[in-house]
């Protein structure tokens, strides 16, 4: 309980979420790369893997300046990049990804891996055999927060929640691949996502 405690308390001293903010800061089109994922990502494609970004970024708005932006950052060769369409708006996060990763299944993809840097990309429905969680000091999705952390606690011990470190999912990729398993999803390269 003592975790959940300073979780919380570290959580709530985060400045609100400013969506007229973001998106003008978004529609300058200079989210920089996290090297270590751009790395990341090279090397799944390298590999064969079918890379599929999957983000919360308004299609409408936000979705030229988001292709044009991991372009020029060199995420190329991915599988599809899903933004959120009218029909997902007004749902919270994790139903809006997981109804993706669902229909994503329903499609034949088997996904293997998830990387994220918000503990919504990681929650719900679809979430592959592993996750990944990014830090991110600058924001955080807040849906649910405390339900999370408060059913995590209760239900599971410490070795069974399966979040894993970065250096952990190039390991498991080269042993993955061994298998000729070769979808991923990722989710999130850069922190302003």
């Amino acid at each position: 309980m003592w975790f959940t405690v300073v979780v919380l308390s570290l959580l709530c001293r985060c400045d609100p979420y400013d969506p007229s903010g973001f998106r003008a800061w978004a529609m300058s089109g200079k989210c920089p790369a996290i090297p270590a994922m751009l790395r990341l990502f090279s090397n799944l494609v390298n590999m064969g893997f079918k890379v599929i970004l999957l983000t919360g970024r308004d299609e409408e708005t936000l979705g030229q300046v988001t292709i044009e932006n991991l372009n020029n950052q060199g995420f190329v060769d991915y599988e599809r990049l899903i933004l959120r369409t009218e029909a997902y708006k007004g749902q919270g996060a994790v139903a809006y990804k997981s109804a993706i990763r669902k229909q994503l299944v329903e499609e034949g993809y088997r996904i293997w891996g998830n990387v994220g840097d918000q503990w919504s990309d990681l929650h719900g429905d679809y979430i592959g055999n592993r996750t990944f969680k990014l830090p991110n000091p600058m924001y955080f999705v807040a849906e649910k927060m405390h339900a999370w952390i408060m059913s995590a606690v209760g239900r599971y011990s410490t070795n069974e929640i399966k979040f894993f470190h970065l250096h952990d999912l190039t390991r498991d990729l080269v042993l993955l691949k061994d298998k000729r398993i070769n979808f991923l999803q990722i989710v999130s390269f850069c922190t302003c996502w």
